[in-house]
């Protein structure tokens, strides 16, 4: 008979019909009596681990993960849980990079969701960030079951030595770089948050909502969705020291300090609001509302404030682009970075910032630790090599433009016709060309014989000069236009090829 638990996770995960089962999860009972949670199966223990996340954006993440792993246990590998070993978990996550057919879905119009007959686990294979974001998730999980004593073993710990994940922190170092404001990028935030118009009571409230926004999101760290979801309460005083209570990821609480330049933006914003100057132990208002209606600021609309104030910053440099285009992509997290930042330049040891930042790992803390790594470049300094290396400039490549003129027909009469041929070579040479550097391929003697061969133009004669260099295209245009008029007058018909060559 089943059990409540059981049922529950039947319904949590889908089972593509498409495919046989190896194992049944469900019917496969653990045994280990020293575990801590009440899960009779693999299935029911991921259903316990999944219902430790409230949040539903990470909710369904995580149980989109867990819905592919599992699937590929029952239908692909055939293996429980305590049966997987690194080989295993190797395999499967090559499998997310290139899922068989038969597991993906096919775009179909008109067919949407998880209940329709021809369900598939994946739209194709997972970029490199979906990739890492399902091996965390995973690790994630199997971490749970062992701390719980469901599993005896996390092979993917193995797995993260053998092939080194740590690459990944390393990207996401150079990625937090990128977002680190420099010092005169971080003055030029603050002072537009100084310079903010104040002419008017909506000037003035909006000046007063950003700099008390920036200030906690940076003196305290947060997220931008908890400085959304927090309320006044969040605040306590102990001794005279205020602290902030954090609910963050994973549900976890956390207790930060408030130093007294965040407690003197606390109480000019409260004021401003005609609240008491310090929070109240009992305040269930949210810490960022609209000041008339009481209504809480969604997390949209702060994520827009902070954008607002980079693209205001980006105006002090219209000389650095490359400055201005940074604080246009200035977000709220970059404000957390800098925090991190600035704690180590200001002494504090790695731990401590991973308690203030809660930090779940170390490694994560160390992306935004980069006093070592100048210590290193300073160090490296003292390395010297005994030559003299001499500077040289590339040599540019020259440019020839080949003017190509082929005339046919003319005057009929032979005599007008050899008249007419002298004078238009000399109108191209001593007019349309005299400003520029050429040379003829043929004299005018050599062409003149041509001439006479071709029977007066029944036949197409042509005509090369080189220039040097490139030509404008206005000056190309102005040489064409001369031209025709030119063979126009005499007669002629002609066509004009202009060709740039390397030399």
């Amino acid at each position: 008979m089943e059990t409540l638990a059981i049922k529950e996770a039947r319904f949590a995960f889908n089972l593509p019909q498409h495919l046989k089962k190896k194992i049944d999860l469900w019917n496969e009972c653990s045994d280990n009596p020293n575990c801590q949670i009440d899960a009779p199966n693999d299935v029911a223990a991921v259903k316990l681990w999944l219902n430790r996340y409230s949040k539903k954006t990470t909710y369904n993440t995580y149980k989109k993960e867990a819905n592919r792993f599992l699937l590929w246990c029952v239908y692909e590998r055939g293996l429980s849980l305590k049966a997987l070993k690194v080989q295993d978990f190797e395999s499967y996550f090559n499998f997310l990079k290139n899922p068989p057919l038969s597991w993906i879905a096919q775009k179909r119009p008109g067919k949407k969701g998880r209940d329709e007959s021809d369900w598939k686990p994946f739209l194709g294979p997972l970029s490199k960030t979906s990739l890492i974001a399902a091996i965390r998730i995973i690790n994630s999980l199997m971490n749970y079951l062992v701390a719980a004593d469901y599993l005896n073993r996390n092979p993917i710990r193995l797995i993260k030595q053998a092939n080194h994940f740590q690459a990944e922190n390393l990207e996401r170092r150079f990625k937090a770089r990128e977002r680190m404001l420099e010092k005169e990028e971080w003055e030029a935030l603050q002072a537009t948050l100084n310079e903010l118009p104040e002419a008017t009571d909506a000037e003035i409230d909006k000046k007063i909502r950003a700099q008390f926004l920036f200030s906690i999101l940076y003196l305290l760290g947060l997220r931008i969705q908890e400085v959304a979801n927090h309320t006044w309460s969040s605040f306590r005083n102990y001794q005279g020291r205020w602290s902030f209570i954090v609910l963050g990821k994973g549900d976890k609480l956390k207790n930060l300090p408030v130093n007294d330049q965040l407690l003197s933006m606390i109480k000019i914003y409260r004021l401003y609001l005609q609240k008491t100057p310090l929070p109240e132990k009992h305040e269930t208002e949210h810490l960022m509302v609209r000041k008339n209606s009481k209504k809480p600021l969604s997390t949209r609309l702060l994520f827009d404030i902070v954008k607002s104030i980079g693209q205001k910053a980006a105006l002090k440099f219209t000389h650095e682009p490359a400055k201005a285009e940074k604080l246009k992509h200035l977000s709220p997290h970059w404000l957390r970075h800098m925090l991190a930042s600035h704690q180590e330049q200001a002494g504090f040891s790695g731990t401590m910032i991973q308690e203030l930042m809660r930090h779940g790992s170390f490694a994560t803390t160390q992306i935004y630790l980069h006093s070592e790594e100048k210590l290193n470049h300073e160090a490296m300094q003292k390395i010297k090599m005994d030559i003299k290396p001499k500077i040289f400039t590339k040599r540019e490549a020259r440019l020839k433009t080949e003017l190509h003129i082929i005339l046919s027909r003319g005057h009929i009469n032979l005599a007008h016709a050899e008249i007419g041929l002298k004078a238009f070579i000399a109108m191209v040479e001593d007019e349309v060309l005299k400003d520029l550097h050429f040379q003829a391929c043929d004299s005018i003697a050599k062409v003149m014989e041509r001439y006479k061969k071709t029977k007066a133009l029944c036949h197409k004669i042509e005509l090369t000069y080189v220039l040097e260099g490139s030509l404008h295209q206005d000056v190309e245009a102005y040489i064409k236009k001369a031209i025709l008029r030119e063979s126009e007058i005499r007669l002629f018909e002609s066509e004009i090829n202009l060709v740039t060559k390397i030399l």
